[in-house]
């Protein structure tokens, strides 16, 4: 999964949990019910998945020092804000929850089955590298230009239920 679109995830995931509609944390509001969750998310998105301050910026609609500004203030927040500290102690557990459902492979030979299964194969004549990365186990595959957006769906469905991340290489 991309950093994006884990960020989305997030995004879907927190919009749910605190009953706003979704897509609404990129508004330009500044009400307090949106800021909130807004700032939570960040923070949850830089400390858990290491993702960058432009990513999430994109992804909430805002510029990447609106994420820096939420990282110096998040300790101020937490201490002092109970509003704050219960959103991110209630989105965070709620994200950790989603986190443990993923399953994992339990061997290199489990996962190339897994893939093999899934009909996830490298192409005869390639102009890409993917690298596909599920826990502590990697696969490198070689696409054409025709089938990497067909395998890069099939990946997404097929890994739904696991952790795993590809990259271009």
């Amino acid at each position: 999964m991309t950093d994006k679109q884990t960020f989305k995830n997030l995004c879907s995931l927190t919009t749910e949990l605190v009953g706003l509609p979704e897509g609404s944390l990129s508004c330009k509001s500044r009400e307090q019910k949106f800021q909130i969750p807004r700032a939570v998310i960040s923070i949850i998105a830089r400390q858990e998945e290491n993702i960058h301050r432009d990513i999430i910026g994109k992804g909430i609609n805002r510029d990447r020092t609106c994420i820096n500004h939420y990282e110096k203030c998040h300790n101020m927040n937490y201490k002092s804000y109970p509003k704050y500290r219960k959103a991110f102690i209630d989105i965070y557990i709620a994200y950790c929850n989603v986190k443990k459902q993923k399953k994992y492979f339990k061997t290199q030979l489990a996962f190339e089955k897994f893939i093999e299964k899934n009909n996830i194969c490298s192409s005869e004549n390639y102009h890409t590298e993917l690298a596909l990365r599920a826990g502590n186990f990697y696969v490198t595959l070689k696409l054409s230009h025709q089938d990497f957006y067909n395998v890069i769906e099939i990946i997404k469905f097929a890994l739904k239920d696991y952790h795993y991340e590809y990259k271009v290489i």
